[in-house]
């Protein structure tokens, strides 16, 4: 398997580390000593090979050799992970016969169907190593970003006046339009514009260490309905 950890950009370590890698930290009291590893119980790695990839380039331990190369859109960076399992096969030949699935959180449920896609149709294109495909995994947690934000919201209401007006219908409108059945286009880049102007409203209100990266996750969602469709059908 390969595994795309989401983002875009976060490390594939904490795919190893926090996910469905073999090893986590073993949770105790800081005493100045660094962190023990300890086996983590039900690893997918009991059961599959797994890649896990540090992408899109400039992610973890991946780096490019010139600025421009270091500038990606998820299309080529898809490219560049198809082009990545074709040379890892050639150089591994012992396991080119082995089922060969994509998998991936959050953010990576755009790339992953894109590689998907590639390998199929490099494999009837007849590039080889031909990779033995059989499916993708995606983990695309709307739900997850949906309860973040009914808890944020619930957490701000609570911390301002009464009569205080907050954009939270605006949050709601979002969860809303990316699962239409139909995506609109131009009302979907509305909504791109619009979640970075909210975000910046909340943060004349509160200081920058109330929000974190899943707090900002909204200023995907718009664009990733636009670029792939309604949210239940990926």
């Amino acid at each position: 398997m390969l595994w795309i950890t989401g983002g875009p950009g976060c490390s594939s370590i904490s795919g190893i580390l926090f996910e469905i890698g073999p090893i986590q930290f073993k949770a105790a009291p800081y005493n100045g000593s660094l962190p023990s590893l300890i086996p983590r119980p039900h690893s997918w790695t009991e059961t599959a090979s797994i890649i896990f990839l540090d992408f899109p380039v400039g992610t973890g331990f991946s780096y490019a050799k010139t600025t421009h190369g270091s500038h990606t859109t998820d299309l080529q960076s898809s490219d560049q992970a198809y082009e990545f399992m074709i040379k890892w096969l050639g150089n591994h030949p012992q396991f080119i016969p082995n089922e060969f699935y994509v998998g991936g959180d959050s953010y990576s449920g755009i790339p992953v169907p894109i590689i998907t896609q590639l390998i199929s149709d490099g494999n009837g294109a007849g590039i080889e190593p031909c990779i033995n495909l059989k499916g993708a995994r995606m983990q695309w947690e709307l739900k997850l970003h949906c309860q973040i934000y009914n808890r944020i919201i619930s957490l701000v209401k609570s911390m301002l006046p009464q009569d205080a007006v907050l954009p939270d219908d605006f949050y709601n409108r979002i969860f809303r339009d990316i699962c239409l059945t139909v995506i609109d286009s131009k009302h979907i880049e509305t909504l791109e514009k619009n979640i970075v102007e909210t975000l910046c409203k909340l943060e004349k209100i509160f200081p920058p260490s109330f929000f974190d990266s899943m707090e900002h996750l909204p200023i995907h969602l718009a664009y990733e309905a636009r670029v792939g469709g309604p949210e239940q059908y990926r």
